[in-house]
């Protein structure tokens, strides 16, 4: 169909509109006349009025995402399909709730606001089909503002449901690769070559924008996409190369988005390398080394092809988005790794989250089923590990808690606020990310680190843990695939090893409970500590099921306290729950199961005995293995015995000491 007539807007209406969000001149076929496109969008009314005196028919284009707070959900009912019109459907009071511009095309721009981060697309997924004619202009993006020019626009713009669009709601924009792309690094020189590119940059202007794509097109492809090529790049467009920060810096994540797009073969086109840096840099006065490393001297380099960056990639299928890209691997061993026998000594210390619960730096895992309490009981970890508060008896190192809300909604909000208004804290250092990261993707992990870092300087607190809830939806994989499976823990093990902090996450059973933790059983090989939840009667149980290096079998008895947090506005009452510790006889004792194998029978006797005869009926799991071993029972056996008769209720775990449970 054919545009219709646009109205020129007047310089009047350009500049109110500018009082709300920064404007750029666009041409009738919607590209942008300034050098830098949107980012040189501006508020300033003498530079509007300039363009605009040059440019008098021009349209009138405002930028989207963290820029402006604006997310536009954009419709174009020609491309639509059957399911594109069922989800506007679906959806039609949320969109028809905020602002709505016609477009020229007979389209709709439907305008929102959030804080939160989101990934524009073409033709997009949502709930898990694709939706043709159906566009997201969020980071990285812009639009037109239809209404300046003749088409019509209703309503105020509200605030974007958390649920409308949470399958674009991302850590960090989504992988840029396709099936047909390749990314083609070489980290090879790089160390060689660092100090020369930061040397060259010093001969280089940041503010212009197409020197400034190519400039981080060349680092990525020499550093093969590292942290390290990011930080010097960065540095670089934040102005410390220069005296001033460049007009055209907007922030890091502005820089990350950017560098996730770097370095793709796309149609063909060639790649920027060293050579164009340097190329610049000589022509802007810097001397020529007798090496300048990785750059041949033919001349053959291409010249910057803009849409690289600036045009939007095709959309990628969930499928695509669950690619993991390839990490090289690290050493495991070095020369000087290994210890002389003779050198050995105890460990006397070790650093822990949870004295004798939780190690320091480790990966720890809640599993339960659904309604079973894990998440209460997470969080109220949680908020001793950020207060450093005594936790059922045990001591706890205070830091920072990043806790990975992948489910969302209000109901996770809602524990947070029942358990700060049960204590009564006015704040304490927690970060609630109400977002998936996906686990599998190194991309969306990489920016989850530089959250939690900015997060620490926030609080001033170094991060002691992270907590993904759910596991299931911060993996895009088969959670019953071992290639998957391998891929989320060594994506958690990279945040892990990062930051330096506890990883915890919150995972289901599978239909048979039994048999413990859902899906592939490297999860379980993996974690460091297991903590397993039961419903015993009325009450709950948390069971340390696994320890790498603690002793298992510990339990912690809860129930769970409704808190009153208001009414709502048709007057229902709005609650949560905390969790509320069990002690002395309040706590459940698990229903005895006769002694299975005749070690534990054997054992379990003797220990009748000795009550019978006096003792006190209570013993350290060293002196319970010391009898089994007496009595014949081989060592592995009698290293199980205590945390074996704990699980069959006869004995009792009294944090580090076992109870025999009378009859």
């Amino acid at each position: 169909m054919a545009s219709r007539m646009h109205v020129v807007a007047s310089i009047e209406d350009i500049l109110r509109i500018a009082r709300q969000f920064p404007v750029f001149p666009c041409n009738l076929n919607k590209q942008p006349l300034t050098k830098n496109g949107f980012y040189d969008a501006t508020q300033d009314e003498v530079q509007i009025v300039q363009w605009w005196k040059a440019h008098p028919e021009a349209l009138v284009g405002v930028p989207t995402g963290t820029k402006t707070g604006l997310i536009v959900i954009d419709v174009d009912p020609h491309k639509c399909t059957g399911a594109t019109t069922a989800w506007i459907q679906d959806h039609s009071a949320a969109l028809f709730s905020t602002r709505h511009h016609d477009t020229r095309r007979d389209g709709k721009h439907y305008l929102f606001r959030s804080r939160e981060t989101y990934a524009s697309g073409a033709d997009i997924w949502l709930d898990g089909e694709k939706r043709p004619g159906l566009d997201i202009r969020a980071e990285g993006g812009y639009i037109i503002w239809w209404h300046l020019h003749g088409c019509q626009a209703e309503g105020d713009i509200a605030e974007l449901p958390p649920s409308l669009l949470v399958d674009r709601l991302r850590m960090a924009p989504p992988k840029m690769l396709q099936a047909h792309q390749r990314l083609l690094v070489s980290d090879t020189n790089w160390g060689a070559s660092r100090a020369r590119v930061v040397e060259a940059l010093a001969y280089l202007d940041a503010a212009d924008r197409d020197t400034w794509v190519k400039i981080g097109q060349a680092i990525h492809m020499a550093s093969a996409g590292s942290d390290d090529g990011f930080n010097v790049w960065h540095w670089w467009s934040a102005g410390n190369g220069g005296p001033t920060v460049p007009a055209t810096y907007v922030n890091e994540r502005d820089c990350r988005y950017a560098w996730s797009s770097f370095n793709q073969r796309i149609d063909g086109k060639q790649l920027v390398t060293l050579g164009t840096l340097f190329a610049l840099a000589y022509a802007n006065g810097l001397e020529r080394a007798e090496k300048v490393p990785d750059m041949p001297d033919d001349g053959r380099w291409a010249p910057f092809d803009p849409s690289v960056y600036e045009d939007m990639p095709p959309e990628l299928t969930p499928e695509e988005w669950s690619e993991p890209l390839e990490v090289k691997e690290a050493a495991v061993a070095t020369p000087g790794s290994s210890i002389s026998f003779s050198d050995i000594t105890p460990i006397l210390d070790s650093a822990y989250l949870i004295k004798g619960v939780v190690q320091a730096n480790s990966l720890t895992m809640m599993v339960g089923a659904s309604g079973d309490g894990k998440s209460f009981f997470t969080i109220d970890a949680c908020m001793a590990i950020a207060t450093g508060q005594s936790w059922y008896g045990h001591k706890v190192n205070r830091g920072l808690v990043v806790y990975v809300a992948a489910e969302g909604g209000m109901g996770i909000n809602n524990r947070f606020a029942a358990i700060k208004q049960k204590r009564v804290l006015s704040g304490a250092p927690v970060e609630l990310v109400k977002a998936a990261v996906n686990l599998m993707d190194p991309v969306e992990c990489d920016a989850l680190v530089q959250l939690v870092r900015a997060a620490e300087s926030k609080h001033g607190e170094k991060c002691a843990a992270i907590v993904f809830d759910t596991l299931a939806r911060c993996m895009s994989g088969d959670e019953n695939s071992t290639e998957d499976m391998n891929a989320a823990v060594k994506g958690a093990d990279g945040i892990r090893t990062a930051i330096g902090c506890t990883v915890i996450v919150v995972h289901h059973y599978g239909k048979d409970a039994s048999r413990g933790a859902r899906g592939s059983t490297v999860l379980k090989a993996a974690v460091d500590t297991e903590i397993s939840f039961e419903i015993r009667g009325e009450s709950r149980v948390a069971k340390s099921t696994k320890q790498r290096d603690l002793e298992g079998g510990i339990e912690f008895a809860f129930d769970l306290e409704t808190i009153f947090l208001g009414t709502d506005m048709e007057g229902e009452q709005v609650t949560s729950c905390v969790v509320r510790k069990l002690e002395g006889n309040d706590i459940p004792v698990p229903a005895k199961k006769p002694p299975s194998g005749a070690a534990q029978v054997k054992l379990y006797r003797h220990l009748q005995e000795l009550k019978d005869g006096g003792a006190s009926g209570i013993w350290t799991a060293a002196e319970l293995r010391k009898m089994a071993r007496e009595m014949g029972i081989t060592k592995t056996t009698a290293q199980d015995l205590p945390i074996t008769l704990a699980g069959s209720g006869h004995l009792k775990n009294i944090g580090g000491a076992y109870a025999l449970v009378n009859e």
